[in-house]
């Protein structure tokens, strides 16, 4: 009627002259007409009122109207009133209202058209009482920022959320206004909410299958996990559950979970329940009647993600540990293993690895799996509890599969180690690492071969004070030519009777791994004597330098190739010249780390005589820098006075002094020969 109004009818009277015409009520009648629709159609705003919205607004009369009588009743002390009927009738009308507006109603609170008492609310749905506790701690923990005025918490449900791509066990919590689910596993969470208005429906699927799966077809896809979805599965464990999830259902969205399916949706989202460990991990828990809560699964999750590393004592009179090398071991040389009937190489292990690169690992050779429908990155931890000593190993005879035959200390035959290593998964790289000036980069400066090879940690076995040494004047011969007469390099490699010299230039650049430059060298050098070595042996060179104004690096990473078992591993040396804040002094540092390529026998042997070789090999080093700096002082004085002598002009013994070495120093370099 307001639209007639503002065309200047006050009621409906007033259109008696315009109603006879089209649809003579008139003459079947003596009064006017009372006919909107006659009315609107004939004077054209018949279409600004459709159908759909007349209907809604008579439902919404007779639901208030229900409602109306239900409060009559209760005041007037009417027990015969059938205040459950009315109760239903008005929350059906409620819902068939809102599937007729659902444009309308898309944006406006819901909460009108349900209760907000909560033991109100209860009674509808048949609770003894809605969710509280710690399920209602846990709920606003995780999703309270976002909570309506008048929602409340009803169910929390332990579920398994499943698409084509993942599984996540976690817990869905229904409220008044929306769906939720959190799952989290090792440290990877995931979560959605949904309006019960964003459901298009939602239908119990008939599946030979230990749970319960119930479809949610939504209006829009959703974001979950990073995966964009528009159809979920959401697995019950428990019957009783599901009949309390059925009403919720019925009651929030006017359709139950026993109507009609699509035909199109009645296949299961995924079919195919995971069977080994790599699929169970990849994709999610498999159903099974066994695990009936989330708890389990989540459990289940861990204790198959868990890798064990396993070491063998070299033999009952040596302290040290390797990777398992005895014949029987078989599968277990690899090092990181999964336990099932028997101890299995770890899924998570990528499959094109090197087997002696995985075992002389320290830590578990896993950046990334595919965990729970997608890859994700991982760092591990060791887990260290009551079964285990300070460092998470336990002992036993040999690879027993049983708790019990393992204890947490050494024991006289204790032949063998393990330890737990568990992951935590972090947020994809992309989304939390971006290199900016002052992070990565800055950090890379700091950066060695040895970190970038990610090798067992360095041992500093040297520490010297060099004295007062320009570190300007070190860093202009590392980076000058090496094959020049006088240079520092040059000097060291004659004292080293190295020949056959090949050198590549410096590189640097974004290609590199990592700060500074990066050379190649190839060399012969003499061979101490020792047993079924030769005389000389090639050796392949890389050499890593860095500098700065407090500090320079020299690093390099050798492997002699014709000594027997040479080609097992590299020696990374790492020398560090920096400036004391204190006196000004060069202060020198060497560290040492063996970098194992390949498996070999003498290991231990090799990792007990090399320090020794290089921590005399690092003081032969230190004569050569001090000899260099006592004639690099020595011309300095000489250019100083030739300076002042002539009015500027470089003398020419000054000049040869520049060029070639003192013969002090050949004769000492002799003498140390």
């Amino acid at each position: 009627m307001p639209i007639l109004q503002w065309f200047g009818v006050r009621r409906c009277a007033d259109l008696s002259s315009w109603c006879r015409a089209p649809c003579g009520s008139r003459a079947r009648r003596s009064e006017p007409c009372c006919s909107t629709d006659c009315c609107l159609t004939y004077v054209g705003l018949y279409k600004l009122i459709s159908k759909k919205k007349r209907t809604a607004h008579a439902l919404r009369g007779a639901r208030d109207k229900c409602v109306r009588l239900m409060r009559e009743a209760v005041a007037a002390n009417d027990h015969s009133a059938p205040q459950e009927h009315l109760r239903a009738a008005a929350r059906h009308l409620a819902a068939v209202e809102r599937w007729l507006l659902p444009e309308v109603l898309k944006h406006s609170s819901t909460t009108s058209l349900r209760l907000t008492d909560p033991e109100e609310l209860a009674s509808e749905l048949g609770l003894q009482s809605l969710a509280g506790g710690e399920d209602l701690e846990d709920f606003m923990e995780f999703f309270g920022t976002a909570v309506g005025m008048g929602e409340l918490l009803v169910l929390a449900i332990p579920s398994l959320v499943q698409s084509k791509t993942f599984r996540h066990p976690g817990t869905c919590y229904i409220t008044s206004e929306r769906l939720c689910f959190r799952s989290c596993v090792l440290g990877m969470e995931a979560r959605f909410t949904l309006t019960w208005s964003q459901l298009e429906w939602v239908r119990l699927i008939t599946e030979d299958s230990s749970l319960h799966p119930v479809r949610l077809r939504l209006k829009r896809s959703v974001e979950i996990d990073a995966v964009s979805v528009d159809t979920l599965d959401l697995m019950v464990f428990d019957l009783g559950v599901l009949a309390q999830f059925h009403c919720c259902v019925s009651y929030f969205t006017g359709t139950g979970l026993f109507d009609m399916v699509p035909s199109a949706d009645q296949e299961p989202v995924d079919d195919k329940s995971p069977s080994g460990m790599r699929d169970i991990l990849s994709s999610g828990p498999r159903t099974r009647i066994s695990a009936v809560t989330t708890d389990e699964m989540v459990a289940d999750l861990e204790e198959m993600s868990l890798v064990w590393e396993l070491q063998r004592r070299t033999t009952i009179w040596h302290t040290d540990w390797r990777a398992p090398f005895l014949p029987h071991d078989y599968q277990k040389a690899i090092k990181w293993m999964a336990i099932e009937d028997h101890y299995v190489p770890h899924p998570f292990i990528p499959e094109d690895i090197d087997v002696d690169e995985a075992a002389e690992s320290e830590r578990p050779p896993i950046t990334k799996v595919k965990f729970l429908g997608r890859y994700r990155p991982c760092q591990w931890s060791i887990v260290v509890d009551e079964t285990s000593d300070r460092e998470g190993w336990q002992y036993a005879v040999d690879f027993y599969l049983e708790p019990g035959s393992w204890s947490c200390g050494v024991r006289g035959f204790s032949h063998v180690r393990r330890r737990r290593w568990q992951p935590t998964f972090l947020p994809d790289m992309g989304e939390v690492q971006e290199e900016s000036p002052g992070s990565r980069a800055a950090k890379r400066l700091n950066s060695t071969l040895m970190a970038e090879k990610g090798v067992s940690p360095p041992q500093v076995i040297l520490e010297v004070d060099l004295g007062l040494i320009p570190l300007e004047d070190i860093r202009k011969d590392l980076e000058g030519d090496w094959e020049a007469e006088g240079n520092l390099m040059q000097l060291q490699l004659a004292d080293l009777r190295a020949h056959e010299i090949e050198l590549g230039p410096w590189t640097s650049g974004p290609s590199q791994k990592v700060q500074g430059q990066v050379r190649s060298m190839s060399m012969r050098v003499p061979v101490p004597p020792a047993p079924m070595c030769p005389k000389e042996s090639r050796c392949a060179c890389t050499w890593h330098l860095v500098a700065d104004e407090k500090r320079l690096l020299l690093e390099s990473v050798i492997m002699s190739l014709d000594v027997p078992y040479g080609t097992c591993f590299n020696v990374i040396k790492c020398d560090t010249f920096s400036v004391d804040p204190q006196t000004g002094n060069i202060l020198f540092e060497r560290k040492l780390s063996l970098e194992w390529v390949k498996f070999c026998w003498v290991k231990a042997l090799v990792e007990v005589s090399v320090p020794k070789e290089i921590k005399s090999d690092g003081e032969k080093w230190l004569e050569v820098i001090r000899s260099w700096a006592q004639n690099l002082a020595k011309d300095g004085s000489a250019k100083s006075a030739a300076t002042g002598a002539g009015g500027g002009a470089r003398s020419e013994t000054s000049a040869r002094s520049l060029r070639s070495p003192k013969p002090q120093s050949d004769s000492s370099a002799k003498s140390r020969k």
